[in-house]
């Protein structure tokens, strides 16, 4: 299922933008895990009741530490 919306993702990444398809790609495309940050940040401030309704909260800290894990095997532990 992930692989799938990564697909959509990229495929709709010229005509479609919000902060949460950009996380999603700067995490699961790019591996650019400073920008992935950046925008999990974003997404706090966008409403994610569209695509998540009574997700939020779930979204971000689940996001929050998958950066952590990421970070942390490459040595750059995060601090939130």
């Amino acid at each position: 299922m992930l692989k799938d919306l990564i697909k959509v993702i990229q495929q709709e990444q010229r005509s479609y933008k919000d902060p949460v398809t950009e996380f999603l790609e700067c995490l699961y495309v790019n591996y650019d895990f400073d920008g992935a940050q950046q925008k999990l940040m974003e997404c706090d401030q966008v409403s994610l009741v569209l695509f998540l309704p009574n997700m939020t909260v779930v979204f971000i800290e689940l996001h929050m530490y998958l950066l952590w894990m990421f970070k942390s095997l490459n040595g750059n532990v995060l601090h939130f």
